[in-house]
């Protein structure tokens, strides 16, 4: 039994050293440009999972009374005050956040009637200037001048 606890001792201590590790790189994420270090990006978004996972080896170490659990819980320390950006709390003295709304409008304009054949641009124009939208999204916009050519290739083809 000491035996097989030695070889699983032996092969989760290299696991530790390496989710430790890559704890630690996942840190540095906030702070390099992805241009640097993708990889890097891509830990930091592993943060949670990686936190865990250390937790994890901690218990495990501290089961066993292990001076290895020296590690886990230093990496547990350095990242603790990381994990307010990934689990947060409410508590009673938090106010309330400004509830402003953000109004958003939504508009297919359909080439502006180039396909109608007339152009409607004005009645768009207007209904976007009634609603007083914060934050405006238009479908099946293009140029006038694309427009225009449209227009005539299908004045061509319908004689």
């Amino acid at each position: 039994m000491k035996l097989l606890v030695r070889i699983l001792n032996m092969l989760v201590f290299p696991v530790t050293l390496v989710t430790g590790l890559l704890l630690g790189a996942s840190l540095l994420a906030p702070h390099l440009h992805p241009s640097l270090s993708s990889w890097i990006q891509l830990l930091g978004l592993a943060f949670p999972i990686l936190f865990l996972l250390n937790l994890l080896w901690l218990v495990y170490w501290w089961i066993q009374l292990r001076l290895k659990l020296i590690f886990p819980l230093g990496m547990a320390i350095l990242c603790f005050f990381q994990l307010g950006k990934y689990a947060q709390y409410k508590s009673d003295d938090v106010q309330p956040a400004d509830t402003a709304a953000i109004k958003v409008c939504s508009v297919n304009a359909q080439l502006f009637g180039a396909y109608q054949n007339r152009w409607f641009f004005d009645t768009v124009e207007d209904v976007l200037i009634a609603k007083n939208a914060d934050i405006i999204c238009l479908q099946e916009v293009y140029a006038r001048r694309n427009i225009d050519k449209m227009a005539a290739k299908k004045k061509k083809k319908t004689g």
